[in-house]
Order: C-alpha cells, then structure tokens, then sequence
C-alpha cells in the first residue's frame, strides 16, 4: 500500500501527533517502532546485540528527544535509563526508551 502513489495522499490523525501523510506516519512511528523492538526480541547474545543501522538509531534520537514526553506520558516507553555520554548511538537510543542496556539486565553496553 505504501508503495501505491495514492496513499501520499492519505493522512493519519493521532489527537497526540496531529495529521500526518501516511507514508511519513509509517515511517515516524511504525516503522520505528518495529526498528527498535529488534533490540527486545534478537536472539544472539545480550552483550552482542545490535539494531543493523547506526545512523538510523541517531536520526531515531534526535527526532524523538523535543517530543519525549508524549511517548513517555502515554505509557509507550519508561523512564529514560542513564547511561554515560560517550555510548553509541544504539545504546543512547534503548536507554532513551526506557530499556536497560547494561550487560548485567539487558542487551549490554559496548
């Protein structure tokens, strides 16, 4: 369906994030959701998981940081874990979400 030129003419209305065209809804929430849930359910071990794209983990962050509250407020991710400044992008991001990427409760640091 995304593919179809006609649905860059379709919206999705959110009362939390207004309208949307749909292909820029997909790939804002969908997508992104589905991105980073490969962190949740890789199978290779804790210490060497990791989400395929860098880059997309640190676009995935900036976008989502000046509207943190919205996902936080509705429930969507918990409290944002502190991790040191000097991560990678990956990890920032699983943090940002309220997932411990530390070695010893979740997929590891490093």
């Amino acid at each position: 369906m995304l593919d179809d030129p006609a649905s860059q003419d379709r919206t999705s209305t959110n009362p939390h994030t207004g309208s949307l065209s749909l292909p820029m809804a997909t790939s804002r929430f969908f997508t992104a959701d589905l991105f980073m849930h490969t962190w949740d359910l890789a199978p290779a071990p804790p210490a060497k998981t990791r989400l395929m794209d860098p880059e997309r983990c640190a676009s995935m962050l900036e976008g989502m940081e000046p509207m943190e509250d919205l996902p936080r407020g509705s429930g969507q991710y918990g409290p944002r874990v502190e991790v040191p400044g000097n991560v990678d992008p990956q990890t920032q991001l699983i943090a940002f979400i309220g997932r411990d990427p530390r070695p010893a409760t979740g997929h590891g640091l490093g």
